[in-house]
């Protein structure tokens, strides 16, 4: 088991994950990552064992070389996409490309990016009886009022669960 804790640009992440091996869970949130970084990092043999991924926060937009990046990935459980630079376009691309090659895949999570609303309500119709579940900015708002701090407090403790893992 590793416990690991990186910082620094994404050049200097980059470098440093490039000596793990046999990792489960990555987690890069807010690390200043555009589409170029993403593609660096993915290239990465000792990554191939990881089950969940998240790039929350970063500078991502998803163009055709970050979408097959992630695509060779066959333990991939969960992806998280969240606060990032994606149009409804290369959305709409990763998830197809998802649904045809990551067989392993439960959840991505696309929400505040640069999805309007007709878009994601389609996605979801799209996606709802497909065992995939894509998380987009509409869930968020359909959160009754009375029960958002609840949802609230279900969700941090989700995130403290997550961020909380052990890298292997």
């Amino acid at each position: 088991k590793k416990d690991i804790a990186l910082g620094g640009s994404a050049s200097t992440v980059i470098e440093e994950i490039k000596e793990l091996e046999d990792l489960k869970s990555l987690s890069l949130i807010n690390a200043g990552f555009f589409d170029d970084d993403l593609v660096e990092l993915l290239s990465f043999e000792g990554l191939k064992t990881v089950e969940v991924m998240d790039f929350t926060g970063n500078s991502i937009s998803l163009e055709q070389p970050s979408r097959e990046a992630l695509m060779s990935f066959s333990n991939l459980r969960e992806l998280y996409l969240s606060e990032n630079e994606i149009p409804e376009d290369n959305a709409e691309l990763l998830l197809q490309k998802i649904t045809e090659k990551l067989t392993k895949i439960e959840t991505v999570d696309l929400s505040e990016n640069n999805i309007d609303e007709e878009t994601a309500k389609e996605l979801e119709k799209r996606y709802e009886n497909s065992g995939l579940e894509v998380l987009l900015d509409d869930q968020r708002e359909s959160i009754d009022p009375d029960d958002y701090e609840q949802a609230e407090e279900e969700h941090e403790e989700a995130e403290r669960k997550r961020i909380g893992r052990e890298l292997y």
